[in-house]
Order: C-alpha cells, then structure tokens, then sequence
C-alpha cells in the first residue's frame, strides 16, 4: 500500500471526503475537524497533515489527519493501511504525541508506532461512540435556550472547565474556540432554571446527515438534578430538526454517569474509541487493553 501525503487542503477534500461522509458516525470527528479547516476557522491550517491510502491499483482504501496539538484521527483507515500510514507519519511528524479512533486501529498504530520509534504508549482515554435511536425527552424542571454573545463569558468559562476535568489541562484559547462556534452557526445550549444558567451542551449544524453533541457540561453545584440529560435531549432534538440523520455524542468509559443517563434517552452504543498517547521512553510493544471510547 501506498500512503500519499497532501499539501492542499481543498484537494485532499475532493479525494478523501468522500470515503469519511461514507461513515459519518466512525468519522465524525476528522469530518467536523475538515469543516472548520474549509471554512477558515481552524487556527493552524498550515499545520495539518492530511493523508490518504491507496492499495496497489491506485484506489484509495483509507484517509488520516491530523491537526496540532491534536491526536492523528485514524478513524478513516482499515487495520491493513496502518502500516503505511505510520510509515509516512514517522517522516512527516515524527513527534506524534497522540492517536484516536476506533479502539482496533488505534491500538494497532500504537503498536506500530511504538516499534517504529521506540516510544512508550499509555491509554489516555478509553471512550464509547453513541448514536441517537428515537429520542426521549426528559421531564426536568426549566428550559433550554441558544446561547448568543452576551453569553460569550460564561460559555468560555464552562469550556474550559469542562477540559480541566476531563483531560486535567485546556490547551487552547477558549474564548476563540467560542466565538469561532458562534461565526459558524454551531450553538451551545444553555439549560436555564429561573433564568440561571445550569448546564450547557454544544453540538454542531448537520453535514452529511451528521451532528455530534460535542460536550456537556454541569457545575458541580448543579449536579444531580437531570440539567444535562434535559439539555442534551434539547441539542439532540434541535439536531434531528435540522436535518440530522445520525446524532452521535462521546462519553468516558471510566465515568459511569453519562454511560447511564444517555441510555435513557435513546442513545445506543456503535463502538469503543481509544485515545493512546506516546512519550519519550522504552517502549514494550503493546498497548493496555481497555473495555471502551471518547470525545
């Protein structure tokens, strides 16, 4: 196999996209990435690396990307194109920090990558892809409300919050990450209680049939109420009407509350992702296994 990597990114669109929008739920992530990067708002368009994979006759049989600081998403390649895309992404990136995608693919990328650059891999995250059966609407006390920018503030504040207890760090300026939201049309739902804030959820306007609740976010002080279940089902259901075929949302396998809640509102589990990151030391050629996925 063959592993081509593209400078241009409107090229590499044409070539790829439609191999990811053939499995907008396995691919949501590298095709909402994309959507950014077409539209101008990804922060570092110079820096990506896109490749795709061709087989012996030309054809393409898998895609990748990646987008510093983020993880390479491999969720676009079959276990046979692995190899030829470590290969190229050892010449291009050689310091690849992370990987994501289906748990299959991204353990056999680490295995090859660890072999190939002598790098330690751990299991970051271990997370499962849900997608939205019929929808069940919560009964919880108040109501849901589209975000604007008299909101810019609190939203900014709750992000990052949101990524300090997930992932124990927020690289990235997100009050940016908020307005570029805004520019685009994808909207954060507030959950409101007397005309208080309690719960957020953002998700994204449909392409290809596909929206993905992005993530979820309750204060502490809010807990326990149902406030996420009830905004979720608020952004799910304003996806569905905006044309959505497949809503799907990321939860924490280590995190037995969302894995619980989502359930109940009619979010059925499609497949585990991991999220395995390398660092510079011995490594033994074999990734952790894990039970689950991601977001």
């Amino acid at each position: 196999m063959d592993a081509q990597v593209h400078g241009n990114v409107e090229l590499f669109w044409k070539v790829a996209g439609p191999h990811f929008l053939a499995d907008p739920v396995r691919n949501t992530v590298a095709i909402t990435v994309m959507e950014r990067v077409l539209a101008g708002t990804e922060t570092d368009r110079a820096g990506l690396l896109m490749l795709t994979v061709h087989d012996n006759s030309g054809a393409l049989v898998g895609a990748a990307l990646r987008t510093p600081p983020w993880p390479v998403l491999v969720g676009g390649l079959p276990l046979a194109a692995v190899p030829a895309t470590v290969d190229a992404m050892a010449l291009h990136v050689p310091e690849l920090n992370f990987v994501s995608g289906p748990r299959e693919v991204a353990e056999a990328f680490a295995r090859a990558w660890t072999e190939r650059t002598g790098c330690a891999s751990r299991v970051r995250t271990a997370m499962r892809t849900f997608r939205l059966g019929e929808l069940v609407m919560p009964e919880v006390v108040g109501a849901a409300r589209i975000a604007g920018p008299g909101d810019l503030e609190l939203l900014a504040r709750w992000r990052e919050a949101f990524n300090l207890a997930g992932f124990g760090a927020s690289t990235v300026d997100e009050r940016a990450g908020v307005l570029a939201a805004l520019a685009a049309g994808d909207p954060h739902f507030l959950w409101e209680v007397d005309g208080v804030p309690v719960s957020v959820a953002f998700t994204n306007v449909p392409s290809g049939g596909m929206a993905r609740i992005r993530y979820v976010y309750t204060p502490e002080e809010f807990r326990g109420n149902g406030y996420a279940s009830a905004v979720t089902a608020a952004a799910s259901q304003w996806a569905v009407r905006q044309g959505a075929t497949d809503v799907v949302l990321f939860t924490d396998l280590g995190d037995p509350v969302p894995n619980r809640i989502y359930p109940r509102l009619g979010y059925r589990p499609v497949l585990d992702v991991s999220e395995i990151e390398f660092s510079a030391g011995a490594a033994d050629g074999a990734v952790a296994d894990v039970g689950g996925e991601h977001q």
